[in-house]
């Protein structure tokens, strides 16, 4: 099992060799007592950039980061209770995390640290890297390994951050750590949202994921966070699916991966657009939304009297469950918003595909589907080919007949719609009131998107031609002046 604090061995307190500090430590009030700490070390050893340094201080941590804030010109913001307070001094050029040494000595602070990996030091004073848990070799070994048995007792957030940190650096977790996880993965239940939606967020911004995930499910972690989605484990589909929806949602993941990795080979004329019309954290949340986007499918899920499999409304059943699960994790507005969305409109692409069968109104109503979907069109055409590339492993005809419509449709929103989109409108609310007399309402709004609407599919070209759909699309709705009443003003 995990290792028990020890007595140092020989050669893990010991002088290290191109360990270089990258940042001058004449910037520090002082060097005795003071080290580097944590994910600092590991990163160093890793021969990875960053501008975040850990520093842990054995007396009067407060006074060091003021002092060290003043020689740098930083800003100091305090965070935590009273003996475990952090200090943060935010540079020009980097951030320094300042606390206590916790105990009686550094190596019994590391004993308190979550795995091997960040429980390393190194001393500024002495030069002496300490490595009282064997870190450095199970970080050239890329293995996760916790420093105590009642690690995940002491912050059961570290059972999140184990994974994330699998994700993140590429390590194997210890045999001994998996099983740790495994049966003390319930306590997830008793940590603050907000902090397991911080290294949930992280996970899913790393890159190859979906086995990452699928850890977590087998070790429960996932269902003590997401209960909703073990009810789509077993959960059968129709003959358009040859796999349960829990298989195809990480199905769906995994392709939704490779789309990102490799977005020229499916999308070879629009991939830069994309890129630059979706940003880091776009893809973050895409990821998050194509793991929950069928969990309301269980919930409505039916079968006719031939046997037929349904699942109608599931994507507005599992887009309210979404919304309710992002509060209970206390995700940002903008971030459910996002999330919520794709959810809620992520069959729409297919029912596009199904009406543009019909030449007539292909145009109509492509342009109605960028106008609903806005900027999140580019989004959500990569979520709805990955969801049919999850379907199966096997090439379908209909699905590839869809692939080939998506990134046809893609390209047409870069390169059509939003040079159409620049076009000023033919009419404008105030000219509904001035020639109609119209007060603001929701009927306003949709005349006005029905005028916007056939002016970008080329249906009305001129103002003249905007007066008059909206003359007609009034007295369909508002035949006698009577019925006219709290529409018309007068």
């Amino acid at each position: 099992m995990a290792r028990a604090f020890p007595r140092l061995p020989n050669g893990l307190n010991m002088k290290i060799e191109g360990l270089q500090i990258p940042f001058d430590e004449a910037l520090l009030p002082q060097t005795e007592g003071v080290y580097l700490v944590g994910g600092s070390i590991r990163d160093l050893l890793l021969d990875r950039h960053s501008i975040d340094y850990d520093i842990a201080v054995s007396k009067n941590p407060d006074l060091f980061a003021r002092r060290l804030s003043n020689r740098i010109g930083g800003r100091l913001v305090r965070f935590g209770k009273p003996g475990q307070a952090l200090f943060r001094i935010v540079g020009p050029e980097m951030v320094f995390d300042v606390t206590a040494v916790r105990g009686t000595s550094i190596e019994a602070d590391l004993q308190e640290r979550d795995f091997t990996i960040n429980a390393m030091a190194y001393a500024l004073d002495s030069k002496i890297f300490i490595d009282p848990f064997n870190g450095r070799a199970d970080l050239a070994a890329k293995k996760l390994t916790i420093v105590s048995e009642n690690v995940f007792e002491k912050d059961p957030v570290r059972l999140v951050r184990a994974y994330r940190i699998c994700a993140v650096y590429g390590l194997r977790m210890d045999p001994d750590t998996d099983f740790k996880i495994r049966m003390e993965s319930h306590r997830i239940r008793e940590s603050p949202p907000e902090r397991i939606t911080g290294e949930l967020i992280r996970i899913f911004s790393a890159s190859n994921i979906s086995e990452t995930i699928s850890q977590m499910a087998r070790s429960e972690l996932l269902f003590h966070i997401l209960p909703e989605l073990k009810e789509t484990i077993g959960c059968t589909q129709n003959r358009y699916h040859a796999f349960n929806v829990f298989e195809h949602t990480f199905k769906a993941l995994s392709h939704l991966e490779r789309l990102q990795e490799n977005l020229e080979a499916f999308f070879p004329k629009a991939a830069s657009q994309i890129r630059k019309s979706l940003h880091e954290k776009s893809f973050t949340l895409l990821k998050w939304a194509m793991l929950l986007h069928d969990i309301g499918k269980p919930v409505v899920r039916s079968a006719g009297p031939e046997g037929k499999i349904h699942f109608g409304g599931h994507e507005k059943t599992g887009a309210q469950m979404a919304a309710d699960i992002c509060r209970r994790l206390r995700f940002s507005n903008a971030d459910t918003q996002d999330t919520v969305f794709i959810i809620r409109n992520h069959v729409r692409p297919l029912f596009l595909f199904l009406a543009c069968k019909n030449p007539g109104f292909s145009r109509r109503i492509k342009i109605r589907f960028f106008l609903r979907c806005g900027d999140y069109t580019p989004a959500l055409l990569l979520h709805a080919v990955a969801d049919i590339q999850g379907k199966s492993d096997v090439p379908d005809l209909r699905n590839e007949a869809f692939l080939s419509f998506a990134r046809d449709l893609v390209w047409e929103y870069f390169e059509d719609y939003l040079e159409i989109k620049r076009q000023v409108p033919l009419i404008t609310g105030f000219d509904l009131i001035r020639e109609f007399d119209l007060a603001p309402s929701p009927i306003m709004k949709k005349i006005l998107g029905r005028i916007r609407e056939a002016q970008l599919s080329k249906e009305i070209l001129d103002r003249a031609s905007a007066v008059r759909l909206a003359r007609d699309m009034i007295g369909k709705r508002n035949p006698t002046a009577e019925s006219a009443e709290g529409t018309l003003r007068g």
